[in-house]
């Protein structure tokens, strides 16, 4: 899952508060944060900061693991990965 540090920022405290029945499953699946300001370690498990541009990490990413990947939010991040 990929998404902007607004958005981990927003998702980390939904799912830290166990409210919501897919709290456990988004604690499991990996998550990439594109962000310069945001630094580990984070409090959500499985959780990566990015410093990398998007336009070079992505790329790298897919070669390693062909599983899809998804966005959550992240508007601005949606539309750098469409240059």
């Amino acid at each position: 899952m990929l998404m902007g540090a607004t958005t981990y920022r927003l998702m980390a405290e939904i799912v830290a508060a166990g409210d919501d029945p897919t709290s456990p499953r988004m604690a499991e699946l990996p998550k990439i944060v594109f962000s310069k300001t945001l630094k580990p370690p984070l409090t959500w498990a499985n959780t990566t900061v990015m410093a990398e541009p998007v336009e070079t990490a992505v790329p790298a990413l897919k070669a390693m693991d062909d599983t899809p990947m998804r966005t959550i939010g992240s508007p601005s991040l949606v539309r750098s990965l469409f240059r």
